[in-house]
């Protein structure tokens, strides 16, 4: 009878120590090789996609108006008819109409010129966005109204 030589299985798997065949003696270094191109694709795919989930810089015109009607010490500071001096809020019926100066980016702006009115009374005022969801204001000289010019 010939004799028949076996292998056995720990032999010939790389995982298992240098008793398999010298073709299996790099194959750890390779493994390290494709889990580190691996990693540093899944640390690209994340960074991309980090970038491109942030927002656009700037505001829209809807959120440059909310701002604004949250701003109450700024208009109390002014001396503006449009605070409510014993509720510390904007008076209901005042209305603010912000329009984007400068070029878009994505729909929103640095930079706006805000119109707010009450009654006959008009408030004209730069709106600059700010790092973050910061924001200041700039009075500008007030255009007297239509209705103002008649009434006086």
């Amino acid at each position: 009878m010939g004799s028949q030589s076996t292998a056995s299985p720990d032999s010939l798997n790389p995982k298992r120590g240098a008793q398999g065949s010298g073709r299996f003696a790099d194959s750890s270094k390779v493994e390290h090789g494709v889990r580190a191109l691996v990693l540093v694709a899944m640390v690209a795919a994340f960074v991309g996609s980090a970038q491109a989930a942030q927002p656009a810089p700037g505001h829209t015109p809807l959120q440059a108006e909310h701002n604004v009607f949250r701003a109450v010490r700024v208009l109390r500071r002014w001396g503006t008819p449009f605070v409510d001096p014993k509720l510390n809020v904007v008076r209901s019926t005042t209305q603010v109409a912000c329009a984007g100066r400068g070029r878009p980016r994505a729909g929103r702006y640095m930079t706006f010129i805000c119109t707010m009115r009450y009654r006959s009374n008009g408030l004209r005022f730069r709106y600059t966005v700010h790092h973050g969801n910061g924001f200041g204001m700039l009075r500008l000289h007030s255009r007297a109204t239509a209705a103002a010019k008649s009434h006086g």
